[in-house]
């Protein structure tokens, strides 16, 4: 409970409280201190650790005292300590304040000093009382007027008790108190003994003007001075005390009790007491003034030695903020004109302060308002700091068809993920990163202006891989004899070829090593480890598989996804069925390719070329030597600037397709079967017959000359070359 611990059995609930857990590092060395009479001891955990301390409030370090014995406090002490031991790291400074009591007996036997923390309430035992003499009687240890009560009395300076006794045989002198009502109670210790009193500053031993009774009215500055009377006892000596009364004038306001006005008796030279403040509408209550004119603040710590009055002064209600899309509102009190700036600057005295009650928040904002109104103190000013997140669906849409999205946020305070499809595909969202390319996790503080984008794979039996997301390269279908350019150097875009290119969807990314071996339960690639710095393993292109393992894997795959498969062996889809895979030309396999089916398969030559080459022959990227550029270092991996290995997908430029590698890094196989030259009669599924199957796009082992868009080889369909792979297409007719 702040710096008290809350032990069991003692910690005692007087108030609602939040207890907060206090946690030590495992690997920190620890300090505390223990008082023992009039010393201190330190002491550390683990054991054995060296501790540096002071005690004139400067910060300790090696070169302080080093303990080794108690620490004698004789008056207020500040203790600064450390400690450091081998192994883990220093504690943290702790810092404690020690304070003496003395306790003067005034006769009685003497009591021996005690050392206490600052801020400790007494106990009873600490406060034990004296013996009683033969003459006196012990009533208790006072701090001048003030009796130190045990659990109640709070040590905050050197102070010292004072013993107060009592004769035998004299009543007991009057003490006085101020009740909940506001009068002055007098009682003795004696039992039945009669008080009297007088209230106009005579002698209530001799005065016409005395009156008994045991309590008092004070309306006014009042002096009471009284004593006490019991037969067969010594009357007590007279005791007097001076009251005042404090009015508090709510000026305008209401207290709890209905009223306008509430007053308080205090003792001459004691401090009065803060009400609880009243109320008046949307005004804010800014403190009390000793005068009308509401120029002079009252200070409560001040004594207050004559009757006054103290007068409420209204403030204009703090500006308050609400944050409604990226509008900002602000609202006080009614009637009340708002000031503001957005620039960080203080409002009350900046040059590019508006007036207004709204801000429209487009980046990273600091709003500071104060508002004014006549007759009221101005309120202070109130400050904010708003965010903006733009949210990048990456090829997906928001539930309002757009694919970005921003929301303006109070800094530090939390978003919610936004939900975000990506239609005509299967892909489903990995996740969301933020610039760096970190994942983010929801809900998110925000601290500063911020773009996250969205990052989408396909989903296999409950798990979304990364760097699988498909693109719809084609929503129409698209006559080969309008691809023909005659600068595009193209082989299968040729003039007046016929046919056409059905709607389909292709991998933004060449296929992973992770998503092959969570199909197919292995990795046949040549480059499985040893991953360039900063990349990802798993996430090279999967190489080095023929072009029957790629269809086996397409089929695989769709029966995962639960699509339909494309490719089929002796009628039959199940590639369980299909026997072992061929391994050379002797025996190979007749595939067929049902175009209309929905699952995975590979990509025709024509449709690998109409995608690596930007899928718009209208525009002058479909000239281009290779995928994106006709530069070939920012989009490609190849021989000349790269260590001839493969490298994790999707790390060059894309294509204006946003597809990534088609000109380097893995090679990559194709349906169609081998046929040269293309004519305008070849489908545009490719040749009917022939042994060899296209590959396209260059790798990390070749030339530039091989990674154009237009150049094209083949390859036996039982060959597992280095560095050929694949990507795959789905149709979306």
């Amino acid at each position: 409970d702040g710096e008290t611990k809350a032990e069991g059995g003692t910690y005692t609930v007087t108030k609602d409280v939040t207890l907060v857990a206090k946690w030590k590092p495992r690997d920190q060395v620890q300090i505390s201190f223990q008082v023992s009479g009039n010393i201190v001891e330190l002491s550390s955990e683990p054991a054995g650790a060296a501790i540096y301390y002071t005690t004139d409030g400067t910060e300790p370090k090696e070169s302080s005292d080093e303990y080794t014995k108690p620490i004698e406090i004789a008056s207020k002490t500040i203790i600064k300590a450390y400690a450091q031991g081998t192994g883990m790291k220093p504690s943290d400074v702790v810092e404690k304040t020690y304070l003496v009591v003395t306790f003067n007996t005034n006769g009685g036997s003497d009591v021996a000093p005690q050392v206490v923390e600052s801020g400790t309430k007494l106990t009873a035992e600490q406060l034990k009382g004296l013996a009683d003499t033969a003459d006196y009687i012990f009533e208790g240890w006072y701090d001048g007027e003030t009796k130190a009560e045990g659990d109640t009395y709070t040590v905050t300076k050197d102070v010292t008790l004072v013993a107060k006794w009592r004769e035998r045989g004299v009543t007991a002198a009057v003490s006085f108190s101020v009740d909940e009502n506001g009068r002055v109670a007098l009682s003795s210790e004696t039992r039945d003994a009669t008080i009297h009193y007088t209230t106009d500053g005579t002698d209530p031993k001799t005065s016409e003007t005395r009156q008994e009774g045991n309590s008092v009215s004070i309306t006014q500055q009042t002096t009471v001075k009284a004593y006490a009377t019991k037969e067969g006892l010594k009357e007590s000596d007279v005791v007097e005390k001076t009251y005042l009364v404090v009015t508090f004038d709510a000026n305008g306001g209401t207290f709890a009790d209905g009223k306008d006005t509430k007053t308080e008796t205090v003792e001459s030279g004691r401090t009065a007491t803060k009400p609880t403040d009243p109320t008046n509408g949307d005004k804010v209550l800014a403190g009390w003034y000793e005068d009308s004119g509401l120029t002079k603040k009252f200070d409560f710590s001040t004594p207050v030695t004559a009757d006054t009055t103290l007068y409420a002064y209204w403030q204009v209600a703090p500006v308050t903020f609400s944050l409604a899309g990226d509008i900002v509102t602000l609202s006080t009190t009614e009637g009340a004109t708002i000031h503001y700036t957005t620039d960080g600057t203080d409002p009350k005295t900046s040059e590019t302060r508006q007036e207004g009650n709204s801000v429209s928040i487009t980046q990273q904002t600091t709003v500071k308002a104060y508002a004014t109104k006549e007759g009221l103190k101005e309120s202070d000013v109130v400050e904010k700091t708003y965010l903006v997140v733009t949210f990048d669906a990456n090829g997906g849409t928001f539930a309002d068809g757009k694919d970005t999205k921003t929301e303006t946020v109070e800094s530090g305070k939390t978003i919610e993920e936004p939900p975000v499809t990506y239609p005509g595909t299967k892909n489903e969202l990995y996740r969301w990163k933020d610039e760096s390319g970190a994942k983010v996790a929801f809900p998110l503080e925000v601290v500063e202006d911020m773009t996250l984008t969205a990052e989408w794979g396909i989903k296999v039996s409950d798990t979304v891989y990364p760097k699988t997301s498909e693109v719809q390269v084609l929503s129409t279908e698209v006559y080969l004899s309008s691809l023909y350019n005659a600068d595009s150097k193209s082989q299968i875009f040729v003039k007046n070829r016929k046919d056409s290119i059905k709607p389909f969807v292709m991998g933004q990314y060449e296929v992973t090593q992770q998503l092959y071996e969570a199909v197919m339960e292995s990795n046949p690639s040549h480059y499985n480890s040893d991953a360039a710095n900063g990349e990802t393993q798993e996430l090279r292109p999967v190489e080095q598989m023929s072009w029957y393992d790629a269809v086996v894997f397409c089929n695989k795959l769709s029966q995962l996804m639960e699509l339909d498969p494309v490719y089929s062996k002796n009628g039959q889809t199940n590639t369980n069925n299909w026997g072992e895979v061929p391994t050379s030309s002797d025996e190979p396999w007749e595939i067929t390719c049902n175009w209309n089916a929905n699952g995975y398969r590979l990509p025709t030559e024509a449709e690998w070329e109409f995608a690596a080459r930007g899928g718009d022959p209208q525009v002058v990227a479909w000239n281009y030597k290779y995928a994106g550029s006709n530069g070939i270092k920012g989009v490609a991996w190849h021989y000349e600037y790269n260590e001839s290995v493969t490298h994790e997908v999707g790390r060059k430029e894309p294509n204006g397709r946003n597809l990534y590698d088609m000109s380097g890094n893995a090679m990559e196989w194709c349906w169609d079967r081998s046929s040269d030259p293309i004519t305008v009669d070849t489908p545009s599924v490719g040749a009917t017959s022939g042994s060899d199957r296209v590959y396209r796009g260059g790798s990390a082992r070749v030339d530039a000359e091989f990674c154009t868009v237009f150049n094209r080889s083949k390859r036996n369909p039982s060959d597992d070359l280095w560095l050929l792979g694949f990507r795959l297409v789905r149709s979306a007719n």
